[in-house]
């Protein structure tokens, strides 16, 4: 749902969604994959490869997250970006207290959200530097 404000106002914005199609269909393709990774696990005794799944899901939706900041950068402006880190601050206050049973998955999906925005930013501000 929260994917869904975030593309209609970057459309709102000028950044249409024939250019976070892609972003968005990963996005949703993910969340169903744990959600039935979730209801399945609960219906067997061994649940070692389902927690494993979960965590690399999570990895890998925080990955997107993260990616999506990464690729919209120059599109974006100040403010736009400023309201994605806000989104993202909350999406992982939220996180944490669906993660906190598990300290690695809540890891695993923070690190790949915000290690693209923190390097990017650091990116600018060497080329900052550098001019």
């Amino acid at each position: 749902m929260l994917a869904f404000l975030v593309i209609g106002y970057l459309n709102y914005h000028g950044i249409y969604p024939a250019e976070t199609s892609l972003w968005l269909i990963c996005l949703t393709c993910t969340l169903i994959f744990r959600f039935i990774i979730s209801v399945i696990a609960q219906k067997y005794p061994d649940k070692n490869i389902y927690y494993v799944l979960l965590i690399s899901s999570g990895f890998l939706l925080g990955g997107l997250l993260g990616g999506f900041y990464w690729s919209f950068f120059y599109e974006m402006t100040l403010f736009q970006r400023m309201i994605l880190l806000l989104f993202f601050v909350g999406l992982t206050a939220g996180s944490t207290v669906s993660m906190a049973a598990s300290p690695l998955a809540f890891t695993l999906f923070v690190l790949p959200i915000y290690v693209p925005i923190l390097g990017r930013n650091y990116l600018i501000q060497l080329q900052s530097h550098k001019s």
